[in-house]
């Protein structure tokens, strides 16, 4: 009789285990789906929150530098120029540190096509080479675009050497170039403010140029030297937030047409972590109720087998 009972309790304990384990398995492929969706939605909430703040960061410099290039006296400097070139170069000084000043930037730069002559807030800091080589590569690099608006990221020297995002504008008088001006947004603002956004939701973001070679990255080293494989290109249009799942993980992809960059957000928290979260308290009390059923049926095994001793 007490074997009977002893088989019969233990047939209970292990139903409740497999039932309890079943539950919990369950429980995880649910979770799974759940956390796998759940993450997409919030990393393209996340993506449009980034893109909306680059876009937010770089308005007012794209702004800035097309009115200066309709600006009657930048233009007419910029002819003078041509000629002579130092001779307008305290009036170009004055004008470029007053729009610097007003809006905030260390970096206001015109550029003479004629003389090539590069003007700063501390005047000529240097002459355009002709052959568009070593620093003056970007300028070539424009004029073979043949965009009237490019970013690009580059040293400068007249600010200290720190890395920028530079917004160039071409400057016509009719149909004929005078040269370019713009702004440098350094690199450090953009970075500060990915960083904030890869705190919150945990994730890895990038900007790259069409050939995946990174622009903008919180690590510096990896700017201009790393790449990211991007999909087909004509897959991802502009203000659609791509998103595609890879082994190692998964990542959104927005095309930024006004910076023409592609803004890539990375997934960097593994599913598992989420599964484990969800399904944390239910196995908690699984395992208690399996641990309380194990200890109430020894208790009651141990009092039957003193009734029939007695």
């Amino acid at each position: 009789m007490i074997r009977t009972n002893r088989k019969f309790i233990w047939s209970i304990i292990i139903i409740i285990v497999v039932a309890m384990m079943a539950m919990i398995s369950w429980l995880a492929v649910a979770s799974k789906y759940n956390t796998e969706e759940e993450r997409e939605i919030q990393m393209r909430y996340a993506t449009q929150l980034v893109d909306n703040a680059i876009n937010k960061a770089f308005m007012r410099p794209i702004t800035a530098a097309k009115v200066m290039s309709e600006d009657a006296n930048l233009k007419e400097y910029l002819k003078q120029s041509a000629t002579n070139p130092t001779g307008v170069e305290n009036q170009l000084k004055d004008y470029l540190s007053s729009i610097g000043n007003g809006l905030g930037y260390k970096m206001m730069f015109a550029v003479s096509d004629a003389s090539g002559a590069y003007y700063t807030c501390d005047g000529i800091t240097s002459y355009i080479d002709k052959s568009y080589q070593g620093n003056s590569s970007w300028y070539g690099a424009l004029m073979e675009s043949r965009k009237e608006l490019e970013l690009d990221v580059d040293i400068e020297e007249s600010t200290n050497w720190e890395l920028s995002v530079f917004v160039n504008q071409l400057i016509y008088d009719d149909n004929n170039l005078l040269g370019v001006c713009g702004i440098g947004v350094e690199m450090s603002q953009l970075q500060s403010l990915f960083e904030l956004y890869e705190r919150i939701y945990d994730v890895k973001i990038n900007v790259t140029d069409s050939k995946g070679l990174i622009q903008i990255d919180t690590i510096v080293d990896r700017i201009e030297k790393d790449y990211i494989s991007l999909p087909e290109l004509d897959k991802i249009s502009d203000g659609e937030y791509y998103y595609e799942k890879l082994s190692e993980g998964d990542r959104v992809i927005t095309y930024m047409e006004d910076m023409d960059m592609y803004l890539v957000l990375t997934n960097q928290r593994s599913n598992v972590t989420g599964i484990l979260s969800d399904i944390f308290v239910p196995m908690i009390i699984a395992l208690l109720a399996i641990a309380g059923s194990i200890i109430i049926m020894i208790y009651v095994e141990r009092i039957n087998s003193k009734k029939v001793e007695e």
